[in-house]
């Protein structure tokens, strides 16, 4: 009885284990894609900034 409840206690944190991964995993993927979308976000706004600027020049 004492090996199955350690087999199950085993399966339980493995289980917890494998969620906390994923969850992690998806944290790490958003980050990325904020970064990308803040690069973009940048780079858009310097050329605006460059096109202005030209234009009143």
């Amino acid at each position: 009885m004492e090996q199955f409840l350690y087999l199950v206690l085993g399966a339980l944190l493995a289980l917890l284990g494998g969620i906390v991964t994923q969850c992690y995993q998806n944290y790490l993927n958003q980050k990325k894609e904020d970064e990308i979308y803040i690069t973009e976000a940048i780079g858009f706004l310097i050329d605006y900034c460059r096109l202005y600027e030209s234009g009143m020049h």
